[in-house]
């Protein structure tokens, strides 16, 4: 466990806002941050609980800033743990029977690491032996249209317990979108599902000039996907598609 386990655990308090633990998952690139009060777990938040807790909020149209928020309210208390010489392969499977994405790794009562699902990507090259990628690939993937409200998106991601959605145009996909890039996009949201952005716009009533107009306008899954997305194909080996999500630091690869 301790050549594939992240360490040292990056955590937060329960006392902590959503939007400094929001912060500091998008800072350093990670989804899930131990809730420590004085040096005793208490939970984990996640990218996840924080999609979750947008998907409700919207739903209701009582969506608060994530700055007035303590992890405490969103975090999850049903703490998945392991010890430190727990085999990966059990790991992962208490990870996909328990439908979480990380498990803590205990020394005793001390946090000393945390496995994701990333750290089990991470370990695939060595162990998936010769299998391809279409052995191994989900068959429920989700797809939304580019006209799709980012609150549909959220809503089919959130049912089929997916980390992201394929945006496909009539049978071809153009774009993807993530948890992480729905989290990401929230400073920008104007709440219910809405975006802000600046346009510059000349007047030409007397002298010309030109001023920015702050313009409101619903979120939809094109203003939030990614156009340059990386695939794969279901004969690639497993081994392959796993060095690709590292390398390209991807969270999805659509299976072609």
């Amino acid at each position: 466990m301790d050549d594939v386990m992240s360490s040292p655990v990056v955590a937060v308090r329960p006392a902590s806002t959503v939007a400094g633990a929001r912060k500091i998952m998008l800072r350093r690139r990670i989804k899930h941050l131990a809730v420590l009060e004085r040096g005793r777990v208490v939970g984990v938040i996640s990218m996840r609980d924080i999609v979750n807790y947008l998907m409700r909020e919207l739903r209701a149209r009582s969506l608060l800033p994530l700055e007035g928020i303590p992890v405490a309210n969103l975090m999850s208390k049903g703490v998945v743990c392991v010890s430190n010489g727990t085999a990966l392969e059990k790991a992962a499977r208490i990870m996909q029977e328990r439908g979480v994405g990380s498990v803590l790794v205990m020394n005793g009562e001390r946090v000393i690491g945390i496995v994701t699902e990333t750290d089990l990507v991470r370990a695939l090259p060595e162990k998936a032996g010769g299998r391809r990628v279409g052995e191994v690939m989900g068959g429920d993937c989700v797809r939304v249209g580019r006209r799709h409200s980012v609150s549909h998106v959220m809503k089919v991601m959130q049912e089929a317990r997916a980390k992201g959605a394929v945006v496909v145009e009539g049978e071809r996909p153009i774009g993807v979108i993530t948890d992480a890039d729905i989290v990401f996009a929230v400073e920008s949201w104007a709440g219910g599902g809405r975006m802000v952005r600046y346009t510059r716009r000349i007047e030409r009533a007397g002298r010309p000039m030109a001023r920015h107009v702050r313009e409101v306008f619903p979120a939809v899954a094109e203003d939030l996907m990614r156009k340059d997305f990386v695939t794969v194909q279901a004969g690639e080996s497993v081994g392959a598609a796993a060095s690709i999500m590292l390398r390209e630091k991807l969270d999805i690869l659509p299976v072609m």
